[in-house]
């Protein structure tokens, strides 16, 4: 695993402490803007487009 990998390992850990469906886009931007650094945009990117793919999903069937 390279750096970028583990930076953006510890991005989605920081991700996941939070809660999807309260964020705002102020608070997507604030992440986004401390991690794309060290673990590049392609890479959380496809970290925002996973889980709003799940929160869809998941709001779909309730």
């Amino acid at each position: 695993m390279n750096d970028f990998d583990r930076a953006a390992a510890n991005a989605e850990a920081d991700l996941d402490t939070m809660e999807l469906g309260d964020l705002t886009g102020l608070q997507v931007a604030q992440w986004f803007a401390e991690n794309y650094m060290t673990a590049g945009h392609k890479r959380l990117g496809r970290i925002l487009v996973k889980r709003a793919k799940n929160f869809v999903r998941e709001n779909k069937a309730a």
